[in-house]
């Protein structure tokens, strides 16, 4: 059984690659003020927040004294996290830039309260909200 409608389909002409077509696309992205704003989130979330297993494996060494057991239940934690993110991701019809800005701002205030909170649960605890945002973050992006 085809599940397809191929009388639907269409074939589209190829684009032309040129030399210039990078920074063409740059062009059109920095004139979209919606565009240009998600890029920079995208580049300083993704650049300077995004570093999970070197902040929890420093976290459970140096701070908490743990071992790789220690490491790997933070680990965990977070990926349950992320696994309620994905599934809040595709709750969603469509993503959206308040969407994007929610999710920017749970992450923040997630890594905040994850470096402030003194103990090792609460560390992981704020770690699940990092992993739910950031998810939807990099998936909202694309609004």
């Amino acid at each position: 059984m085809c599940l397809f409608r191929i009388p639907e389909l269409r074939t589209s002409a190829r684009a032309r690659r040129t030399t210039s077509g990078f920074l063409e696309g740059l062009r059109y992205v920095w004139n979209r003020p919606d565009l240009r704003t998600i890029l920079i989130m995208l580049f300083l979330i993704g650049t300077f927040g995004m570093n999970f297993p070197i902040f929890i494996s420093t976290m459970a060494v140096s701070v908490f004294h743990t071992d790789a057991r220690g490491f790997g239940l933070l680990s965990s934690i977070m990926a349950v996290g992320t696994l309620a993110g994905s599934l809040l991701a595709a709750s969603r019809q469509r993503p959206s830039v308040a969407s994007l800005l929610l999710a920017a701002g749970v992450f923040g205030l997630g890594s905040t309260f994850a470096a402030l909170l003194p103990g090792y649960w609460w560390f992981g605890t704020a770690l699940a909200v990092v992993g739910a945002a950031a998810l939807t973050f990099t998936t909202a992006r694309t609004a």
